[in-house]
C-alpha cells in the first residue's frame, strides 16, 4: 500500500476557511517596483485555483513568473489587488498569522536545492519544521517519515555533498512537504537537472498531487509545462492564457 503524508494541523491564529472555498483567489493583483522607470512586474493579475489543482505557469524571462510565486509565497506583498489564500485575504493577516500560513500551508522548491552542505539529510529537512514543531525528536522523525517517502530512507545521515543533482531536489522537496502543506510552490524544479533526472522529479511531484497537494510549478521548459493539466502563461505582468491541458507523463 502507498503511504500518504501526514495530515497537517492548522496554522495558529488563522480561523478556518469556508468549506469549498478557491485555495488561492487573486483579484486585480499588480506588484511594481519603484525607480526613475518603475517596473511593473504584475499587472491586473486574475486567478482561481480550486484545492488539489495542478499548475503550470509559462512566460520569458522577466515576464512575471517568480514575482507571482513570491506573491503566492506570502514573500512579497502586491502593492495592489486582493490575495486569499485558502479564504483569508493576507493582507488582513498580522504578521505573525501570515508567518503561521506560509509555514504550515506553503511548501517551496527551488532550482538550486538551497541545502545546508554541512548537515545531514535528515537535519535539512527537520529545518523545515522549526516553526511548526518544537520537539526535536518529533522533528527527527518527521523528516526520517518524508525522507523515506522519497526513496532516501537509507541515506538520514548522509550530506548533500553526498548525493546527485536529482537526489538533492528529493530531499529538498522532502523540506518542502514534510509539514504536508496544501500548496506546493515550485520555480524552475528540474531547471539544473537531466531529462531522465527531471523526469523522475516531476514523477514524485506528480505522486504528491495525485496525494492531494495543490502543485504550482513555474517553468520555462515546456515539456515541463504540458506535463500539468492546466498551464497559464504571463506575459509583460499580464496573464494571457489560461488553458486545460490534458496531462503529458512520461512512462518512467
Amino acid at each position: 500500500m502507498r503511504r500518504r503524508w501526514r495530515a497537517s494541523s492548522r496554522p495558529p491564529h488563522v480561523a478556518p476557511a469556508e468549506p469549498g472555498s478557491p485555495l488561492i483567489s487573486l483579484e486585480r493583483i499588480g506588484k511594481s517596483y519603484p525607480g526613475t522607470q518603475p517596473v511593473h512586474a504584475l499587472a491586473g493579475v486574475d486567478l482561481l485555483v480550486q484545492p488539489g489543482e495542478y499548475l503550470a505557469v509559462t512566460g520569458a524571462s522577466g515576464s512575471g513568473k517568480s514575482t507571482l510565486l513570491n506573491v503566492l509565497g506570502l514573500l512579497d506583498d502586491p502593492t495592489g489587488g486582493t490575495y486569499r489564500l485558502d479564504g483569508h485575504d493576507t493582507a488582513a493577516l498580522s504578521e505573525m498569522a501570515r508567518t503561521a500560513l506560509r509555514a504550515r500551508s506553503i511548501g517551496f522548491v527551488f532550482q538550486d536545492f538551497h541545502l545546508m552542505a554541512h548537515r545531514t539529510l535528515w537535519e535539512n529537512v527537520a529545518l523545515g519544521q522549526l516553526y511548526t514543531c518544537s520537539s526535536a525528536a518529533t522533528r527527527y522523525h518527521h523528516a526520517r517519515d518524508v525522507l523515506a517517502r522519497v526513496g532516501l530512507g537509507d541515506r538520514l545521515d548522509a550530506l548533500p555533498t553526498q548525493l546527485s543533482g536529482g537526489e538533492r531536489q528529493r530531499v529538498a522537496i522532502a523540506r518542502a512537504v514534510v509539514n504536508a502543506p496544501r500548496l506546493l510552490l515550485c520555480d524552475e524544479p528540474t531547471g539544473n537537472l537531466d531529462s531522465h533526472t527531471a523526469a523522475g522529479v516531476l514523477d514524485l511531484v506528480e505522486e504528491l498531487h495525485d496525494d492531494g497537494v495543490t502543485v504550482l510549478v513555474i517553468t520555462h521548459d515546456q515539456r515541463t509545462a504540458e506535463r500539468a493539466p492546466r498551464q497559464l502563461t504571463i506575459h509583460d505582468g499580464h496573464l494571457v492564457a489560461d488553458t486545460d491541458r490534458t496531462p503529458c507523463r512520461s512512462s518512467s
